[in-house]
C-alpha cells in the first residue's frame, strides 16, 4: 500500500517471535500465501532484467553507487524518444557543464 509494507512473510521462530511482540501495535491479519503472491508476482518469478541492467554490472564497482544511479538517470533520460533533438542537446549541455 502507499500507507507502508503490504505483506511480511514470517518464515522462522524467531520471526514470528518478532510478529508476537509488535502484532498489537500495528495492523496485523493472517492471510494465505497465495493472496500474497497474487499482489507480489516477484516471490515467485524474478522480474525481467532492466534495460540498463548490463550496464550497471559492469561499473557498479568502479563508480561510486550514487553516482552510477545518476548516470544511468541520465542515460535515460536522454535515450527517451520523444524527446526533441533540441531538448537533449540542452540536457547533454547541462549534464557536461555541471560536472
Amino acid at each position: 500500500t502507499e500507507l507502508g509494507v503490504s505483506a511480511v512473510i514470517v518464515n522462522s521462530e524467531h520471526g514470528f517471535d518478532i510478529i508476537s511482540r509488535v502484532k498489537e501495535q500495528i495492523y496485523c491479519e493472517r492471510v494465505d500465501l497465495s493472496d500474497i503472491i497474487k499482489g507480489n508476482p516477484s516471490l515467485i518469478k524474478s522480474s525481467t532484467a532492466g534495460k540498463y541492467t548490463d550496464y550497471f554490472c559492469k561499473k557498479y564497482e568502479k563508480i561510486d553507487f550514487i553516482d552510477l544511479i545518476h548516470k544511468i538517470d541520465f542515460k535515460d533520460t536522454i535515450n527517451r524518444s520523444n524527446l526533441r533533438l533540441i531538448d537533449k542537446l540542452y540536457l547533454l549541455k547541462k549534464y557536461y557543464v555541471n560536472k
